[in-house]
């Protein structure tokens, strides 16, 4: 049947434990000039109408935020229309805010890599392959095609993160 319009779906799965139908606004900022997708979210002041990961309703009004939802915690928004949902975001939780309407930062996997441990290192050939393995934890898959020389590299207390803006 054809309708005049289409009722926007939306969900927000935090860890795996909470999801959430509702939401106030959500901003999603992707560009080529920056390595990291960040998206903001704005979560309404009742949150009767979260659900958990067995699909129980939870009822969190009135209790620490912080219990369901930290710093660190995956993330993935969906949203569409009439049901159909895409995802348009899967990242991490970098910030969580203490008021109501509930604000809530995130970032790509990008964040993994600002929160690894800091590296210090001389890489002599300067391949970009050996740059990448050099800065690049051992549960990443690198491709990098060519045979980019980059000449001699100094990371000096970096994380992967920095390397890679640079």
């Amino acid at each position: 049947m054809n309708y005049l319009y289409y009722n926007i779906s939306v969900r927000i799965t935090i860890g795996n434990r909470i999801e959430f139908a509702v939401c106030q606004s959500i901003k999603i900022e992707s560009s080529v000039q920056v390595l990291s997708d960040t998206a903001k979210l704005e979560l309404p002041r009742e949150f009767r109408n979260a659900v958990d990961k067995n699909g129980k309703s939870v009822n969190i009004s009135g209790k620490s935020i912080l219990n369901y939802i930290k710093r660190g915690d995956a993330i993935k928004i969906e949203f569409g229309y009439d049901g159909r949902l895409a995802t348009e975001f899967e990242g991490y939780i970098t910030s969580v805010g203490a008021e109501i309407p509930l604000f809530l930062e995130c970032e790509d996997e990008m964040f993994k890599l600002k929160t690894a441990p800091r590296i210090t290192k001389f890489i002599k050939s300067g391949k970009l392959i050996d740059i990448l393995k050099a800065v690049v934890p051992s549960n990443y898959t690198i491709e990098c095609n060519g045979d980019y020389s980059i000449g001699k590299w100094l990371i000096e207390d970096a994380t992967p993160y920095n390397v890679l803006e640079e």
